[in-house]
């Protein structure tokens, strides 16, 4: 696996999250310099969620920061930068169509932890129990834990993003938590109406980086 380009979406005023390419500054007496500039792409909370899942799956490393003031107050640390380990969807009740929408985060640190909703120590793991077995929860002070979206968007300011590449063991087609036994036959569909051949076909090897 190698790294390839850079991008990070970041929480505007407006609520939006904007996509600032990271593309050299063209500096003569430092070629190494680069800078975030904007493309001009914006997602809402939603759009942005089904956007991160989607990296998630296809290997992408991603990064999240700018805790917010108010993120102090919940155990958050501000001007640090946390791993995301994973995005994740759990369905809340097995007779209802609606979902949990969480994320993991992580301090390289291995230290710190979330006190909101969802940490550690919060009952609602022994209120939804299929949830902790679900995204394998298991209670340790090892500064990962897991938080639902809402929560991750009223407290964070950023998500970064590196590509990575991918081999030819990689093309598959996507399987979603939620679709597990028609998910192969819907990504081929899919994969072969949209882009002609092998499921997800040529788009599986790299992320649109327009």
């Amino acid at each position: 696996m190698t790294g390839g380009s850079a991008w990070r979406f970041e929480l505007t005023a407006s609520g939006s999250w904007e996509r600032m390419d990271l593309v050299p500054e063209n500096d003569p007496k430092d070629k190494r310099a680069c800078g975030f500039r904007s493309n001009g792409e914006k997602h809402d909370n939603e759009e942005f969620f089904d956007l991160l899942r989607y990296y998630h799956r296809m290997g992408a490393v991603l990064c999240c920061g700018g805790v917010k003031p108010a993120g102090q107050d919940q155990g958050l640390i501000p001007k640090h930068a946390f791993s995301l380990l994973q995005v994740r969807t759990v369905q809340k009740l097995w007779d209802h169509d609606e979902y949990f929408r969480f994320v993991q985060v992580r301090n390289p640190w291995g230290t710190g932890e979330w006190k909101g909703p969802w940490s550690d120590s919060s009952p609602l793991w022994e209120k939804y129990p299929h949830v902790a077995e679900s995204l394998g929860f298991s209670k340790s002070d090892d500064g990962a834990y897991w938080m639902q979206w809402e929560d991750f968007c009223k407290y964070w300011g950023y998500v970064g993003c590196v590509d990575c590449s991918k081999d030819i063991l990689s093309v598959r087609p996507p399987v979603l938590p939620e679709d597990e036994q028609c998910a192969p036959l819907q990504g081929c569909l899919l994969g072969c109406f949209s882009f002609w051949c092998l499921c997800q076909g040529p788009r599986h090897f790299f992320m649109s980086h327009e």
